[in-house]
């Protein structure tokens, strides 16, 4: 049967046999992120690791932090939270960098739960402290919201986003 994985991979091999590095490198990142979704680590950081070749290749710094982050909460998933600050730290450099507001958010989300994880609260919070603001050219409805640090038995959550008129 055909499933969003399996159609993925086939693009995936498609772009590859093409010499579309970037959009093996953005078909890969997906291909991680279902991998994750279904508990198959092993098989998600493989993919990531060739996704995270494939955007740097190409130069694609934008890819890169997606896959970074990604691959952060994949190692936060898995309890590896020392890999998974180092990853989150690269993609919160990369973003900042492009001055992408909204990754910023998921990046420093990523890094506070794995400083959590390692009881680093007070880093933790210190995310909380970051600004976060609507994107350009939304209509008013739309409103910033600051960061909800929630500590919690097992560790804590931290959201850091922005809501649209309809939440």
């Amino acid at each position: 049967p055909r499933t969003p994985t399996r159609t993925t991979a086939t693009r995936t091999a498609i772009a590859r046999a093409i010499g579309q590095r970037y959009i093996v490198g953005w078909m890969l990142g997906n291909l991680g992120n279902a991998s994750t979704s279904l508990g198959q680590y092993s098989q998600a950081r493989e993919e990531y690791g060739q996704a995270l070749e494939a955007v740097r290749e190409v130069g694609d710094r934008q890819g890169e932090g997606f896959v970074l982050g990604n691959l952060g909460f994949l190692f936060y998933q898995v309890g590896d939270s020392r890999a998974a600050e180092l990853c989150c730290r690269q993609a919160l450099q990369l973003a900042q960098e492009a001055g992408d507001r909204l990754n910023q958010g998921y990046a420093l989300t990523n890094l506070g739960r794995a400083m959590a994880a390692m009881g680093r609260y007070e880093e933790a919070r210190d995310a909380k402290e970051f600004p976060v603001l609507v994107p350009q050219g939304l209509s008013d409805d739309w409103r910033s919201v600051s960061a909800d640090y929630q500590p919690h038995s097992g560790g804590a959550t931290l959201r850091i986003g922005w809501r649209s008129p309809d939440d």
